[in-house]
């Protein structure tokens, strides 16, 4: 056998012994397999006798307990026919037994088998007992064998299968042997040719991939050999091309006749052609500037004396043109065997261009180092792994030092002087930027300084390099000092802190004049409104209240202002949109201006460019402020011509162009107009305002979102556009919205009780309690409230409040919110916690007109919120949002008394019904002045002038076509 394996090739070597490892496992598979399926027996045989032994008990104990024998003998045998059982015996408590054997069953598996594997009998035993009495024993006693024959068969049959593997694996590889290996002998007879000197011998290739890949390289090898001998015989020829075809120049040097051979390539590069030069060392030092002539001949001997180990030099060569080229010059010499040189032979390269680079490179760095000394910065570099640190000069003049005095320089340096409280927020910016989450590390930090105290700098850097692993390499950056730019900055911070608090101040200041002017203001308005209702007055004194209503409009208007102006300054003004109707909004504004127009003899003209949306969602108060000022600006500066209000829907934008035929604005005071309290024009118009109107407009535009631009000249008129974006419904809905009814013809409520009405008259009216510090404000809601049959109670201060509203059990209360001692917040909140006062509607009426006194009304329980001076439709809207009632109005005959002069003539009611149409509420008012001074007049004229003193020009409308 030792001798076959030896003479095996290697192929067949590890196909034997991968046979032999196969066997080998499947011998192992086959004996683990058995040794599971004795262990898997001998757990059925434990489960068997388990439950045969469960089971005999009861099976049993009826026959032993009547102490049947003979049935007991035939159970035991029933139970020995069975594949497993071979013995089944009882014996009872008095030492009897019966015993029934199987041994007819002999079995297939040799003895060794059941042996090796452990195939044994199992026995097992139960107890017979009836009503707690013991009879006897029950002995069951199972055999394996017939299991085990199974197993001895399936390992029997596995074992030919695996021989029979094996077999078919040895005949394989005779096969392999015998026919897959004879490539390997043609192989070994091409050798034996080649040595032989047949050169061009060559093998088909064949056999498998390894012997294919075998006969290839030998064939390749063979190809090479053969054309060895004409390469041997070009190679003179080809270190010629190779001396011509690099970018060197080649130099032998004879050093005894001192001739020299220079390679075409050599001449090329200074500009000459093959050969123009004599190859002799005097052309060599004839062509090298007299400058770096010392420095070459020098680095020569040098080399050749054996001071230094190589010869390398850089020097400048003539060009044939008579420029200079920079050469690097690198050679070896040849020596004899005492070790002197004979010959020496390099090369010359030529690094012009190298050295322009470097050259250029320098000039740069002088400009970096110039531009480095003009900001003032230090520098550094960091290597992340070992801490090694580089600091310029300035890094160190920066804390006070020299670089010697810092030295020796590490990671150390920067942190012994770093503020240990800017340390943790350093190493976080880094770990940010190493993680590549902050593209640069840019960090502000103390350090201290020479004399002790703390210098601000500003550390700038970037990681240049990693390791191959990803870590961190190599950083570098710069560092300025910013000590007078944090202290420029600490003192902005306290010149805010400072302004922040003047204008907290201002606003305070600005708001408690608001309500200091609001509260008298409510006086003077809320009687102005009184006596406008009053029937008995006089023509002329019905003409004095009017003066007095609009002068304090007028003044509540300055107040607004100034007021709006100090919120836009702080930035506390804030948007409440709302769905608008756009023709009632816009029809309003027409009307409005109208008159005001005709009052100056001036046109006005209105013109809606379709399609306009029906509705438009917008701040209603602050979009008609924005434009109350703008026309009424046009207005004001126009005295001829007329103004044109032009209304369009473009790119879900509201644009609004305001034109008038006025004086027109300088160019150079555009920017100008939009400031506080700027004016233009001339002094005649100044008078009339405050300057803030265009400053607080255009604040709310851009507020809004949009744009406010002004296109005038001086003599061409001016025209303002304003753009805001507002969402649009173009969308009519099916229920146009009710007519308002003014509250002249209003005569009282109807009290709504449980879906019904009672009517007021009866001795249930709502009471209403007034709560104000200032009698006057109270006053004014008493006289307005009580005419219309609501009962009123009065308290000064919130205390009383709180006393006088168990008694007075009101249905709602007015309620100041600035008192002295328990303010209108306090008194609120107590209010509700009074038994039964829980869901009382409180209105808080203020002075204050700021939008967070709103805020804090509501939150302390008010349900809704009135400003000082109190407008008599706003109270009445209030009172019906909040009470379950119904508004009552006069008729027609109890709005005035019965007529006693004639009927309107025809003429007359054509003229009265022209002027009401076309919104003359002016002319309107003279013509029924000047019919009132006839000595026949008309018995309707008192009606008419009372409705138009109202602006109820469709009442007036109304009440002409009733008229025969």
């Amino acid at each position: 056998m030792r001798k076959l394996w030896h003479h095996l090739p290697f192929a067949g070597r590890l196909l034997v012994t991968a046979s032999i490892a196969l066997l080998i496992a499947g011998l192992v598979m086959v004996g683990v397999a058995a040794r599971q399926d004795a262990a898997d027996t001998q757990r059925d045989l434990q489960q068997t006798l388990a439950q045969e032994l469960g089971t005999l008990p009861n099976t049993l104990a009826e026959v032993v307990l009547i102490g049947d024998f003979a049935t007991l003998q035939q159970t035991l045998d029933s139970y020995v026919a069975r594949p497993l059982i071979i013995e089944a015996r009882f014996a009872d408590i008095k030492g009897s037994t019966l015993v029934s054997r199987d041994n007819a069953y002999a079995g297939v598996a040799p003895e060794w088998f059941l042996s090796l594997f452990d195939y044994q009998n199992l026995q097992g035993y139960t107890r017979i007992s009836v009503g707690g009495y013991e009879y006897g024993q029950f002995h069951l006693t199972l055999s394996p064998r017939r299991l085990a024959d199974r197993v001895w068969l399936r390992l029997l049959q596995h074992m030919a299968i695996l021989l029979l593997a094996v077999i078919i694996d040895f005949i394989g590889i005779w096969l392999v042997l015998r026919f897959g290996l004879r490539p390997l002998k043609q192989l070994e007879q091409a050798t034996a040719a080649m040595a032989a000197g047949r050169l061009d011998t060559r093998l088909e290739v064949t056999g498998s991939p390894e012997l294919r890949h075998l006969i290839e390289s030998f064939n390749t090898m063979a190809k090479a050999i053969q054309s060895g001998a004409e390469n041997l015989r070009q190679s003179e020829e080809r270190l010629q091309l190779a001396i011509n075809g690099v970018n060197d120049g080649i130099w032998d040097w004879n050093l005894h006749t001192n001739e020299i051979y220079f390679s075409p390539k050599w001449q090329e590069m200074i500009g000459y052609a093959d050969k123009e030069l004599v190859g002799h060392l005097e052309t060599f030092r004839t062509l090298l500037h007299p400058d770096d002539a010392p420095l070459v001949f020098h680095a020569i001997e040098d080399y050749l004396s054996g001071v230094s180990p190589i010869f390398a030099v850089e020097f400048r060569f003539r060009h044939k043109d008579g420029s200079w080229k920079w050469i690097l010059g690198r050679g070896t010499a040849v020596r004899d065997v005492q070790g002197h040189p004979y010959r020496m032979a390099g090369s010359h390269t030529d690094i012009t261009e190298r050295k322009r680079y470097e050259e250029a490179l320098a000039t740069e760095r002088r400009r970096f180092n110039d531009i480095l000394r003009g900001t003032n910065a230090g520098t550094w570099e960091w290597n992340v792994q070992t801490g090694e640190t580089l600091f310029n000069e300035r890094w160190a003049e920066i804390i006070g030092y020299t670089l010697a005095e810092l030295a020796p320089l590490s990671i150390e340096t920067w942190m012994r002087f770093a503020h240990p409280d800017d340390l943790k927020g350093s190493a976080d910016l880094l770990a940010q930027h190493f993680a590549g989450t902050l593209d640069y590390y840019d960090c502000e930090a103390r350090m201290r300084h020479k004399d002790g105290h703390w210098v601000w700098v500003l550390d700038r850097g970037k990681l240049v390099s990693r390791t191959a692993d990803g870590k961190p390499l190599l950083m570098s950056g710069s560092r300025l000092d910013i000590s007078a730019h944090k202290q420029a900055e600490q003192e902005l911070i306290q010149a805010r802190q400072a302004a922040e608090a003047a204008n907290q101040a201002k606003s305070a200041f600005l708001a408690n004049m608001s309500h200091e002017l609001r509260t008298p203001l409510n006086a003077i308005l809320g009687f102005a409104q009184i006596l406008r209702q009053s029937p008995t007055l006089a023509t002329d004194q019905r003409t004095q209240v009017e003066s007095i209503y609009r002068g304090g409009e007028y003044l509540l208007t300055l107040i607004n202002d100034i007021l709006d102006l100090a919120k836009i300054e702080a930035g506390r003004i804030e948007l409440f949109p709302e769905e608008i109707n756009v023709n009632n909004f816009f029809q309003e504004l027409k009307l409005m201006f109208r008159q005001r127009a005709k009052q100056k003899s001036i046109a006005f003209e209105y013109q809606a460019e379709p399609p306009l949306p029906f509705s438009i969602q917008a701040d209603p108060t602050r979009l008609r402020q924005v434009l109350v000022n703008l026309i009424g600006n046009a207005v004001k500066f126009t005295e001829h011509g007329g103004v044109r209000l032009q209304v369009t829907y473009r790119n879900a934008q509201l644009q609004i162009a305001v034109h008038d035929s006025g004086p027109g604005i300088d160019p150079t005071q555009h920017t100008e107009i939009f400031k506080p309290f700027s004016q233009t024009g001339e002094s005649r118009y100044k008078a009339q305002g405050t300057g803030l109107g265009l400053s607080i407009t255009h604040k709310i535009i851009e507020l809004m979102g949009g744009t406010l631009t002004l296109h005038s000249e001086v003599g061409q008129g001016s025209c303002f556009q304003v753009a805001v974006p507002l969402p649009a419904n173009f969308a009519t809905p099916t229920e146009a919205p009710s007519a308002s009814t003014s509250q002249k013809a209003m005569s009282g409520y109807i009290r709504l009780v449980s879906g019904g009405a009672e009517k007021t008259d009866n001795p249930h009216p709502y009471k209403i309690l007034l709560v104000d510090d200032v009698a006057d404000n109270r006053t004014v809601l008493r006289q307005l409230l009580q005419p219309l049959g609501f009962e009123c109670a009065e308290a000064d201060n919130g205390e009383t409040a709180l006393q006088l509203a168990p008694q007075f059990q009101p249905d709602l209360v007015l309620m100041d919110l600035r008192m002295p001692g328990l303010d209108g917040q306090e008194t609120t909140r107590r209010l509700h916690i009074l038994p039964a006062f829980d869901q009382l509607p409180i209105i808080a009426v203020s002075a204050s007109a700021y939008q967070e006194d709103h805020s804090t009304a509501h939150d302390a329980g008010c349900v809704d919120y009135l400003t000082k001076p109190v407008a008599f439709t706003t109270l009445l809207q209030a009172l019906q949002t909040h009470l379950s009632l119904e508004w009552t109005y006069r008729a027609e005959q109890e709005q005035s008394p019965t007529p006693s002069g004639p009927p309107l003539s025809t003429a007359q009611r054509s003229k009265l019904i022209a002027l009401v149409q076309d919104g003359s509420i002016t002319e309107l008012y003279d013509y029924l002045t000047a019919l009132a001074a006839q000595p026949d007049c008309p018995a309707d004229v008192t009606n008419l002038q009372e409705l138009a003193q109202n602006f109820q020009l469709n009442e007036i409308q109304r009440y002409l076509e009733q008229q025969p």
